[in-house]
């Protein structure tokens, strides 16, 4: 949920017809872009540059691909959310 002037307006709903139970909520990672996938204010070709290190990484605490992630960068109001996963 994020605040708006009129209450809060909900980003994404959770799929409550799947089976979550496999995914532990005690542990969420929350990601931003600038600054952790790329350096801040980076452009074009060099955006992502850290991407395989990130993913090395994460498959290697996380194998089991059960970490839920939470996308916390200014990019998410201005790309499409199919895009962000890409």
């Amino acid at each position: 949920m994020i605040p708006t002037s009129t209450g809060a307006r909900t980003l994404v709903e959770i799929d409550r017809t799947k089976d979550w139970s496999h995914i532990d909520f005690g542990a969420i990672l929350f990601v931003d872009f600038d600054g952790v996938l790329h350096t801040e204010g980076c452009h074009g070709e060099e955006n992502f540059c850290y991407l395989p290190n990130f993913v090395s990484v994460l498959e290697e605490v996380n194998p089991e691909r059960n970490l839920p992630i939470v996308i916390s960068s200014l990019w998410r109001p201005h790309v499409d959310l199919e895009d962000i996963r890409a």
